[in-house]
């Protein structure tokens, strides 16, 4: 059984927003779980006030 070059294309093309959307979707939820949890707020990572020499 011969395969349609549309359908290798489609197969390929599905594949790969599947492995990147899955890669793009745990990233995501990372900067998403980190920013819940405070690490990465402004206020922990500048300095209290303005230090002037």
């Amino acid at each position: 059984m011969k395969r349609s070059l549309k359908s290798m294309k489609g197969q390929a093309a599905m594949e790969f927003l599947m492995t990147y959307g899955w890669a793009i979707l745990v990233v995501l939820v990372v900067i998403g779980a980190l920013s819940y949890f405070g690490v990465l707020s402004p206020s922990t990572l500048l300095p209290e006030k303005c230090n002037e020499g």
